[in-house]
């Protein structure tokens, strides 16, 4: 997130692979750990927030 609005990183680095000239195989949700799901901040440039999303996304890509 930023004075931009929200990226969605997993499009922008899929995006990205297709000009290198890879294709996505597949997308695998992760969920946030338990042990660590409370209290995970990022660090920003203006400072410390919470994490928007509580999953994260694997891609695997191929040669096209």
């Amino acid at each position: 997130m930023g004075p931009f609005g929200i990226i969605d990183f997993p499009v922008e680095v899929s995006l990205v692979m297709k000009e290198l000239g890879l294709s996505l195989v597949g997308k695998v949700y992760l969920p946030r750990r338990s042990d660590i799901a409370r209290g995970r901040i990022i660090s920003a440039h203006d400072g410390m927030k919470p994490l928007v999303s509580d999953c994260r996304e694997m891609l695997t890509f191929q040669k096209a």
